[in-house]
């Protein structure tokens, strides 16, 4: 039996063992089954890829909270949008309409932050994989600093010293990309 099969199987045995708590948990913190249906099934697909790269010690943990931070993050966009939309409403009432030209430079720039955001993430896996995986949960998946802090078994001050000096690599090595990245 090849690795891929092996680790497909590990993932089946683990979906079948907390799907239902992902949902839940999701649910608990959205109020919405199709919502937290989707919630759920990001948090898996998360934790396959993860899978790819890391040895994950505790599944449902792991599981639980990225499916609370999923839903978390989903509860602030949906606000940000109530806002934009009302701000939309304002603009479709003054006549204006999105310049085509720019939803295209828009999504140009999108793609580049992505191919320079993969760039970066992997050589930062390649060099220390903690700050990768501090950077994954820090900056990714949005996960508080206290939380992060205490699943590692280590302070925040540490923490915070470690995504540091993560950031000053990030910066020394891959200037160009990292302010292309960051400006806004």
């Amino acid at each position: 039996m090849g690795m891929e099969s092996e680790r497909r199987k590990d993932f089946d045995a683990v979906y079948k063992k907390y799907r239902n708590q992902i949902f839940q948990t999701a649910l608990m913190n959205i109020r919405n089954p199709d919502d937290a249906e989707d919630i759920a099934q990001e948090a898996l697909m998360r934790y396959y890829i993860h899978r790819a790269h890391s040895e994950v010690e505790n599944p449902k943990s792991w599981l639980l909270v990225t499916a609370k931070n999923l839903a978390y993050n989903h509860v602030k966009r949906i606000k940000r949008e109530r806002l934009l939309h009302e701000d939309e409403d304002i603009e479709s009432m003054l006549g204006r309409e999105p310049d085509p030209e720019d939803i295209f430079f828009e999504n140009m720039w999108k793609k580049e932050v992505l191919e320079y955001t993969d760039k970066i993430l992997a050589a930062v896996l390649e060099r220390n994989k903690k700050w990768y995986d501090v950077l994954i949960y820090a900056h990714g998946m949005e996960m508080p600093r206290q939380e992060l802090a205490d699943s590692m078994d280590t302070t925040v001050d540490a923490l915070a010293s470690m995504l540091q000096r993560a950031r000053n690599w990030i910066r020394e090595n891959y200037r160009d990309e990292f302010d292309h990245i960051t400006r806004a």
